[in-house]
């Protein structure tokens, strides 16, 4: 008699879908996708990218490169288990190799939006957006400046939720000189590219200059520090872009880093538990991180007293963080130094990653295409 075994595949649609698939971490999905034509077809269809997008848990993107500072590859990690590729315990991660497509490319992560990263190009101001899961990557064309005095290029990239449209934002430091007086001033050109537009548009010019290279995305909104030395010209600090409107404002800080330039130079902005908020470790014995809720007040949400905890890079700037199923909060800062912090045991563990130079930021992963950009050129890697 012949015996003919249950398959996943006589289950009803929607519970693969709907309860299988998209529950799976995303190094398990990627890994169905190549058993047969029907994972792919189901993997690869909108509905479930949508539903994996919402269930998908946090990650931390780790870019690794060389003393160059040439692309080696990058790493993405889960935050559902512990993030550390060194970690035993840890299996989830992702590893992609860019070297074959930029072999000669100092690529640097500007930010990260629905699983799509944008990357920038150092030295020849090329940027690329890629979804390495897919894996599909697209260089978009150059913004047409009409300047010749531009100092400083740099970019920021994210989605508004309310458009369903991704942008890439083009800073340009332009310099113009005032023969009556022979001094010189600065202004920040804004270019804006929608894509599956193929165009740059200019939509007007910030006053100050900005500190960081790519800006903080929160809610369809990134936001920017001015300068240090700018801080009397603009108490506010903080300017943001909004990605519905194309539009620039300026919204304040917590009254202590208007005041004190010390700790103003040792701020970071960051996203923690879907609210913009800022990190201030400019003290040798606390760290306070100010959250900046809906209601437009800023509270002081998390207080670390430094002075009991080893291995605490007391004053350096917190670049990125992150928070852990458990509630820890995963954080990087300069020296490439990557640690935890967990509230209930009231420590901190400080973590070795594989290669001496990298750098970190917050991620999500997704299945969507880059093929629903119409017009763009999207290739494979």
């Amino acid at each position: 008699m012949d015996y003919h075994g249950s398959s996943i595949l006589d289950l009803p649609l929607n519970i693969v879908v709907d309860d299988i698939l998209s529950s799976l971490p995303t190094k398990t999905i990627i890994h169905w996708r190549c058993v047969c034509w029907t994972f792919r077809n189901i993997i690869s269809d909108k509905y479930f990218a949508n539903l994996h997008l919402l269930r998908s848990p946090g990650c931390l993107v780790i870019h690794h490169f060389d003393v160059d500072g040439y692309l080696s590859a990058y790493t993405v990690n889960e935050l559902k288990d512990k993030p550390y590729p060194n970690s035993p315990q840890h299996n989830q991660s992702m590893k992609f190799d860019l070297k074959e497509n930029f072999p000669r490319a100092k690529l640097h992560l500007v930010c990260s939006a629905n699983g799509f990263l944008c990357l920038r190009e150092s030295d020849a101001h090329a940027v690329c957006i890629c979804n390495p899961v897919m894996p599909e990557y697209l260089i978009l064309p150059p913004p047409e400046h009409t300047h010749w005095n531009i100092w400083k290029v740099d970019y920021a990239f994210g989605y508004c939720p309310v458009t369903g449209q991704y942008k890439v934002v083009c800073l340009s430091r332009i310099e113009t000189h005032d023969p009556a007086t022979r001094s010189s001033s600065y202004k920040l050109e804004v270019e804006v590219y929608t894509l599956g537009t193929r165009t740059w548009r200019n939509t007007g010019h910030f006053t100050h200059r900005l500190r960081g290279r790519s800006g903080v995305l929160v809610n369809g909104k990134i936001y920017w520090l001015v300068n240090a030395e700018e801080l009397c010209e603009c108490p506010d600090s903080k300017w943001s872009f909004d990605f519905e409107t194309e539009l620039t404002e300026h919204v304040s800080l917590p009254p202590k880093f208007s005041e004190d330039v010390f700790s103003y130079i040792s701020i970071s902005l960051g996203f923690l538990r879907c609210c913009l908020c800022v990190c201030d470790n400019s003290s040798y014995s606390d760290l306070a991180i100010w959250v900046f809720n809906e209601g437009g007040v800023w509270t002081r949400d998390v207080f670390i007293c430094k002075t009991s905890l080893r291995n605490w890079p007391f004053v350096d700037v917190i670049k990125h963080m992150a928070v852990l199923e458990d509630g820890d909060i995963v954080m990087f800062c300069a020296w490439e130094n990557l640690f935890s912090y967990n509230f209930n045991k009231i420590s901190s563990n400080h973590f070795n990653i594989s290669g001496r130079y990298f750098d970190v930021s917050a991620h999500v992963t997704s299945f969507f295409s880059l093929r629903e950009f119409e017009g763009e050129n999207v290739e494979i890697f």
